[in-house]
């Protein structure tokens, strides 16, 4: 199997993305929202089929604004719908940034577990000649017994599968 990764930034570039990440979220920290699972169950929100209406509702609003509240602001919703796109914007920055991040970090993982069969084949084959290698292999080993070889059909116990799922699309 052909090596998936071909280039890698410099150090200093990874922590200059990690430094721009983490102000990324301290900027945008103080307005998030957090909802907990009871919280988005049953929430009514925006969806493509729901945005048209809504604007049509906030141009309404704006045209008879004499028959809303006095205490109601039909700019309001024309506020909310603007914020909307903007934010929709920024998460599928975000989303694009995530899939390609996850992506390296799988492509990473699958040289890292090729790289290891390969040197696992060797020092299997070499193992018959010299047997000083049965006790530095015996974690390999262990672990096989344990878990399966790697490249099996097995449940690895350090995969991680939450980190492959993408978060909920924004409402448009």
């Amino acid at each position: 199997m052909k090596d998936l990764i071909t280039s890698r930034p410099a150090a200093d570039e990874l922590a200059k993305l990690a430094e721009y990440t983490d102000q990324a979220i301290s900027l945008i920290q103080q307005h998030a929202i957090s909802l907990d699972d009871s919280e988005r169950k049953g929430l009514r929100t925006m969806g493509t089929n729901r945005s048209g209406i809504v604007r049509t509702m906030s141009n309404i609003a704006l045209s008879f604004e004499e028959c809303l509240p006095r205490s109601t602001n039909a700019r309001d919703l024309e506020s909310l719908l603007d914020y909307h796109v903007e934010m929709s914007a920024l998460y599928f920055k975000v989303g694009k940034l995530f899939e390609m991040v996850r992506d390296t970090v799988s492509a990473i993982g699958a040289d890292a577990i090729q790289t290891y069969d390969d040197y696992n084949n060797h020092f299997q084959t070499a193992r018959k000649k010299n047997s000083n290698l049965d006790i530095a292999l015996q974690p390999i080993d262990d672990y096989n017994k344990r878990f399966g070889k790697l490249g099996e059909e097995t449940v690895d116990p350090d995969e991680e599968t939450d980190d492959k799922k993408k978060p909920d699309e924004p409402k448009a």
